[in-house]
């Protein structure tokens, strides 16, 4: 099987006639990947004898690319078929946009000329965040999944940019689910003591 490639890119760009802009409130989704594969390996380890309750991650380990997508692989044996059919389909939207350039009369031929000059600049750029993305993506769906099995009922852990948009896009996502449980995504800032983060989960008693 062959692996994907994942690294860290860059903020979202805007491509105009004037040049290529770099959104900084768009982060590359790579910046969460460490993160989100400690939550997911909790979850895969949790038997059903254990509390439902996860407390403690160990985010001092730096892990690598291919651990990484060694945690994806285990919740989604099937991704490189997914991956293919979702960054090819990416290919085909990005060389549309082009196409669009060359037809729009509205445009000066050197106005053209520079948006196809930066949209060939920028086109490895574009591909490698939406190969970034794909992967979160399908690891918040992975952790939801075992969420739901295993009826997690609480994730928490001290405060970080990246573990609360990790847990904000788990609730987003949950949310979505048909008969979703009740969630709560809150902060606990105690006197002398760190601020932590909690999603708390309460599913229907079945």
């Amino acid at each position: 099987m062959n692996r994907i490639k994942i690294s860290y890119i860059g903020d979202k760009p805007t491509i105009s006639t004037n040049g290529i802009y770099f959104n900084h409130s768009k982060p590359d989704k790579y910046i969460y990947l460490q993160s989100i594969t400690h939550i997911l390996n909790v979850l895969q380890n949790i038997t059903e004898t254990q509390s439902k309750k996860i407390k403690e991650f160990n985010l001092s380990q730096k892990l690598s690319d291919s651990q990484i997508l060694d945690s994806l692989y285990k919740v989604f044996p099937e991704f490189n078929e997914f991956y293919s059919q979702n960054i090819d389909s990416y290919e085909r939207k990005i060389k549309a946009e082009e196409e669009e350039i060359k037809d729009n009369s509205s445009l000066s031929e050197l106005d053209r000329e520079i948006l196809q000059n930066n949209y060939n600049l920028i086109f490895d750029y574009r591909i490698q965040r939406a190969k970034n993305k794909l992967v979160y993506e399908s690891m918040i769906n992975g952790a939801v999944k075992i969420i739901k099995e295993k009826r997690i009922s609480l994730i928490k852990s001290l405060f970080t940019r990246e573990f609360f948009h990790i847990l904000q896009s788990i609730k987003t996502t949950l949310e979505r689910e048909k008969n979703s449980p009740q969630i709560t995504l809150q902060f606990i800032d105690e006197p002398n003591s760190d601020i932590e983060i909690e999603l708390l989960i309460k599913f229907a008693k079945s």
